[in-house]
């Protein structure tokens, strides 16, 4: 299986036959494409599964930030007051 989806599946997935119309229903469906140096749609099917799952594409929750230091601050201030 191809790490990209193919251009059948590219038309089964927004329901279009053409190239502006594929982009257009990606856009809407926030899911993550590129135009290749032929002028076709690639997607990924990495980033279609992740979408379709309810996943948000390139989440991380390893890459967002800690912010218990704020809840530390706050519980040692609310002591204090």
């Amino acid at each position: 299986m191809s790490i990209r989806l193919t251009r059948g599946e590219v038309a089964e997935l927004t329901g279009k036959k053409t190239g502006p119309a594929q982009a257009r229903a990606l856009d809407a469906m926030r899911i993550p494409f590129v135009v290749d140096g032929l002028g076709k749609i690639c997607v990924s099917r990495q980033a279609m599964e992740e979408r379709l799952s309810g996943a948000k594409p390139g989440h991380d929750p390893a890459s967002e930030p800690d912010f218990s230091v704020f809840d530390r601050r706050a519980a040692r201030h609310d002591r204090q007051a």
